[in-house]
């Protein structure tokens, strides 16, 4: 990927941190721990190994507020290409403070959460860094991305970037996308002068995230994968790792 921006990290304010895919209460116990700012749960895309029905969520967050007496992190509910019915009720029984659409959910259907009184982060998918099958220009041409975001404006809380995949939908595959066409979009968001927050996801590590900030300086980081070892187990130690790295260079 090209980097157009060299920029000294000491003069940037620190990104807050989302955790996503969390499955188990060790986990988001350490998470809240360590003072993550945002525990994702997924709720779609069964084949994944960090899928939780809507049950196991409800459970997994129950224990957290039982266990955790002070939770200051944000719950973040992920779903993809779902009924509005099949959210809403997710999200009223978990006691989701976001809603993540993952998926080709339109504005409307966004602005209906928001409506509910829920925060809403919409995803766009952007091309791979290394995908040689997917170019920038063939997605910006065949979907004129920019102008489908544009078409967001006032319907949602953050714009949530991760990396395309032809094969699959959702996140959490550990690819990172074209950085400059992040810079681009965040510049129309700037130009059009609307009040939303910028989430970086996309193949984020601790070897990785520090540039990634420099460059595009999101508002907040979204990991996954890039803290595990074996796919849908988070690493405690890798966890760390990845909150030391950004929270030591501010």
């Amino acid at each position: 990927m090209a980097i157009k921006a060299q920029i000294s990290i000491s003069n940037l304010r620190s990104p807050k941190v989302k955790i996503c895919g969390i499955t188990d209460i060790e986990t988001a116990l350490f998470c809240v721990e360590q003072g993550v700012d945002y525990l994702g749960f997924v709720l779609s895309m069964s084949d994944t190994p960090r899928y939780l029905t809507s049950e196991q969520a409800c459970s997994l967050i129950s224990q957290l507020k039982a266990q955790s007496s002070k939770l200051m992190a944000k719950l973040v509910g992920v779903f993809v290409d779902e009924p509005a019915d099949v959210v809403d009720a997710a999200a009223k029984n978990c006691r989701f403070d976001i809603v993540q659409l993952h998926g080709s959910e339109s504005p409307e259907y966004c602005q209906h959460f928001r409506d509910e009184g829920y925060k809403v982060w919409k995803t766009f998918r952007l091309p791979a860094a290394d995908d040689g099958n997917v170019s920038t220009t063939e997605i910006t041409e065949n979907t004129d991305i920019i102008s489908r975001i544009q078409t967001y404006f006032g319907s949602v809380d953050a714009m949530h970037f991760d990396a395309y995949c032809k094969k699959r939908s959702g996140g959490g595959f550990g690819k990172t996308f074209d950085w400059d066409l992040a810079i681009e979009l965040k510049k129309s968001v700037q130009r059009e002068a609307h009040r939303v927050l910028l989430v970086m996801a996309g193949g984020l590590r601790v070897d990785n995230v520090l540039e990634a900030i420099k460059v595009v300086q999101p508002d907040i980081v979204d990991v996954s994968s890039g803290v595990e070892r074996i796919a849908g187990v988070k690493d405690r130690d890798l966890i760390r790792e990845f909150l030391v790295s950004i929270r030591s260079s501010y």
